[in-house]
Parts: C-alpha cells; structure tokens; sequence
C-alpha cells in the first residue's frame, strides 16, 4: 500500500521533470529562431514611427525611422 503511494509520487515527479524539459526546449528553440531575424526584418515595421536606438557604444539617438538597410538605420531628429 505504501508503495503504490511512493511510485505514483516518483511517476509524478517524472512526468513534472519531463514537461519542464521540454518547456526548456521550446524555449531554448524559440530564442534560437528569433535571433535568426535580422535587425533590419525587426525594424521593418517601425518605418515612419519614432524611436530611440542606443548603439553599441552607449549613444542612444531618437527621431523618426526613415530608411533602413542590412547594418544601417537612418533617422530624422528633426530641426537641428
């Protein structure tokens, strides 16, 4: 009797650990894909709309996201 108690406490914590591994692994693969997408595919709908950018460097620059290419953004920050 006490037994089937331990074994049905043991399947349990197995079934646990496995959907936890298998949690980790989605997640794992969905940040795998999404750092697929290039920067310019992730700006690409932010044409035409505000934003800041901070570079590598620290320097962040706001304005209006006018074009976009491959390794380049080109903003407007308006008068000045």
């Amino acid at each position: 009797m006490r037994w089937d108690g331990l074994f049905d406490d043991l399947e349990a914590q197995a079934e646990q650990l496995d959907r936890s591994e298998r949690a980790a692994e989605v997640e794992e693969r969905a940040r795998i894909e999404v750092a697929k997408v290039a920067l310019v595919d992730r700006l690409h709908p932010a044409l035409g709309t505000p934003l800041r950018l901070r570079c590598l460097a620290g320097v962040s620059v706001s304005g209006v996201l006018r074009q976009i290419g491959r390794d380049w953004a080109l903003l407007d920050e308006g008068a000045g």
